[in-house]
């Protein structure tokens, strides 16, 4: 059996050379797959846009959707008009082999994905590992995220949770834009902000609710 350093150094190269090799770490070219793990549903975006700022060398808030950055960022754009998904993907730690726990259980982002439609929306999160290829505050930065986990926190009414428990898997890719990732973090917010928090549905180790 290899020593967990040994191993965690092997599987970081190999994550590594998987990150730079796949066409999504280059500019323009994001892929993820969003995949239902009971529901057989795959929801796979076409983005357009990637944006990202860094706070510090291990931080960074990335925003990918197939919604072009000028709808996203005008101040005259609609929500209840539009079709299309907002990802929010924040990393907290670049990993590091042999500081870093590095496998299948791994996690180092928070991720959230906002699924508009025509007015009904429904807002998912979660959390997962990300390969980084490059660093935070380069013109450019994205890397592989495999196997992240997504499950639904808040819908409007009408909205049809057609993922249940997904898992998100592909590349990413952003430009640096501190001024449009900021814009865009706050119409990001405000939709989430206007969702009806869903409630947890009542289990039988619950105490029980006393009727008026």
């Amino acid at each position: 059996m290899l020593h967990p350093l040994v191993s965690g150094v092997r599987l970081l190269a190999a994550m590594t050379c998987l990150a730079l090799s796949l066409p999504g770490c280059t500019p323009g070219s994001t892929r993820l797959d969003i995949e239902s793990s009971d529901r057989g549903r795959v929801l796979a975006p076409e983005f357009v846009t990637g944006v990202y700022a860094e706070t510090d060398n291990n931080t960074a808030t990335m925003y990918l959707s197939d919604l072009p950055l000028e709808t996203l960022t005008s101040a005259n754009t609609q929500v209840g008009s539009l079709t299309g998904t907002i990802v929010h993907i924040h990393m907290f730690l670049v990993p590091e082999a042999g500081r870093t726990p590095i496998d299948r259980n791994a996690c180092n982002i928070s991720i959230q994905a906002v699924v508009l439609s025509q007015g009904r929306i429904g807002h998912y999160g979660g959390g997962g590992f990300l390969l980084p290829a490059g660093e935070p505050g380069g013109s450019k930065f994205g890397g592989s995220l495999l196997n992240a986990t997504l499950v639904l926190l808040q819908s409007n009414p009408g909205f049809a949770d057609r993922l249940g428990v997904a898992t998100v898997s592909g590349a990413v890719s952003a430009a640096r834009d501190p001024g449009a990732t900021n814009i865009v973090a706050q119409r990001f917010d405000s939709i989430v902000s206007a969702l009806p928090i869903k409630h947890r549905e009542q289990s039988e180790d619950d105490p029980p609710i006393d009727a008026p």
